[in-house]
């Protein structure tokens, strides 16, 4: 009974020690921002291909290449759906009440591109807060949400976008881009975006430092 037992108790010391590694790995994986180009697959979850091919759906266009991944156009339920780290961050994203009515009141016919990877803590974060924005009423200008993989690509999407670093929102009027914010927004996420709506910037918006 005592030799059962230490082995039980073995086994939850083990069990325990694999579960911080894996809390220690995810952390260290989530450090830094989401850019450069990455190898395929180099880094995903079970070694999932980073060109997950695009389905029949004709509605999203997403697919599933590895566990929570999402590539493709989509919508905020998908990515909810899809993994429990987003509807963590979801459930306790705030927006900024100043931003809010920034975005309400910028000029109508603006449209904004959202590329994302579900892997990248920059844009769970960034893309989670977005969310909400949308959420809080009706906006004066559209948006979708697409998801790429750790090439930062989704066929048909992607193309000529030069997309670098991720989340990247990019901000049209009448079919040109007039600017975009990259990883992370300079001040606050709704504010940049409805200073770029409205006209009073344009460019590169980012909180990076290099």
């Amino acid at each position: 009974m005592v030799l059962a037992f230490a082995s039980a108790v073995q086994s939850v010391v083990v069990s325990a020690v694999r579960a911080r590694t894996f809390v220690v790995c995810v952390a260290l994986a989530t450090l830094g921002g989401c850019g450069g180009r990455s190898s395929d697959g180099a880094n995903g979850a079970g070694g999932a291909s980073a060109n997950a091919s695009a389905s029949g759906a004709e509605s999203t266009r997403a697919t599933r290449g590895e566990s929570s991944m999402l590539v493709g156009e989509v919508n905020g339920a998908q990515v909810l759906e899809a993994d429990a780290r987003w509807r963590g961050a979801y459930a306790s994203a705030t927006t900024d009440a100043e931003g809010a009515r920034a975005l309400a009141a910028a000029p109508v016919g603006g449209h904004i591109d959202v590329f994302f990877g579900m892997w990248c803590g920059d844009s769970v974060r960034e893309v989670t807060k977005f969310l909400r924005y949308a959420e809080r009423g009706a906006l004066p200008f559209s948006y979708r949400l697409i998801a790429v993989d750790r090439a930062k690509q989704a066929e048909g999407l992607t193309e000529g976008r030069d997309i670098r670093y991720v989340p990247t929102f990019i901000v049209m009027r009448e079919g040109r881009e007039v600017g975009r914010v990259i990883e992370s927004p300079r001040g606050e996420l709704g504010a940049d975006l409805a200073s770029l709506l409205a006209g009073s910037a344009s460019g590169a918006i980012t909180g990076r430092s290099d």
